[in-house]
């Protein structure tokens, strides 16, 4: 809830995706919405070190969301001046 009202952007890591059946993934993430409660536009990334699932988008995550920060500080910075 403070990380939303700050207007903080989120994302879930859920880690040991591999010891998961795939087909119980996303059944998985919906419990994990529903016990934190977390707003609809909270991704959730199935993780797992030991066979690299999910690498990528938590990369590419990372970048859009430093890429977002990083616009919104140069905007706020030409409204300042």
């Amino acid at each position: 809830e403070w990380l939303s009202h700050h207007n903080f952007n989120q994302l879930v890591v859920s880690t040991k995706a591999d010891k998961i059946a795939k087909g119980k993934w996303q059944h998985h993430a919906a419990v994990i919405k529903k016990e934190l409660k977390l707003p609809a536009r909270v991704p959730i990334i199935l993780f797992s070190a030991e066979t690299g699932q999910g690498t990528n988008e938590v990369y590419q995550w990372l970048e859009k969301s430093i890429a977002s920060q990083t616009d919104s500080a140069i905007i706020d910075s030409d409204i300042e001046e």
